[in-house]
């Protein structure tokens, strides 16, 4: 059965906030009532490893909800904040191919002043044009426990089979 806490917060296991589920997933009424109830600070709290519901929005293509982030909740800045792969919301759009959200966060980003920075560290963007695989959710999955085992993510089926051992692809 559940425990309580599996219950009440479902991504525990994760750190991640019903806010962040509800992201993840798509629900804007979702989000919009968890905001509406009082729990707002969760529509930018981070977990351990830099995940936002920003993030996770972005990473999904989930368009109104990125929009609704932004406009309603102030959290343009966590597009910015890199996660502890060094991907901010920019990068992971442009790997993801969703060129809507991308051109709504670079619009966003001329009308807060742009910082100028969005694709100058090797993270994401760069990253793509190094040859690297963009994410997908087996590499998320590797990306999130070497993360949390302060490793940095693997780069060659070597490197991935001695961090996962025989479970890589």
């Amino acid at each position: 059965g559940f425990s309580d806490q599996a219950v009440l917060n479902p991504g525990a296991h994760r750190e991640m906030t019903a806010f962040s589920v509800a992201a993840r997933e798509g629900r804007l009424a979702v989000c919009q009532w968890l905001a509406s109830a009082g729990a707002g600070a969760d529509a930018r709290r981070a977990n351990a490893i830099g995940e936002t519901p920003l993030s996770w929005a972005v990473t999904f293509g989930h368009g109104p909800v990125v929009t609704w982030l932004v406009e309603e909740c102030g959290a343009f800045e966590d597009a910015l904040r890199a996660d502890c792969l060094g991907n901010t919301c920019f990068h992971v759009a442009a790997l993801e191919g969703h060129l809507s959200i991308l051109r709504y966060l670079f619009e966003k980003d001329q009308e807060e002043g742009s910082r100028g920075d969005i694709n100058t560290d090797a993270s994401g963007a760069t990253a793509a044009g190094e040859g690297r695989r963009p994410p997908t959710p087996q590499r998320t999955a590797r990306a999130t426990a070497a993360c949390a085992e302060g490793k940095e993510e693997p780069e060659g089926k070597d490197e991935e089979k001695e961090l996962l051992g025989d479970g890589g692809f």
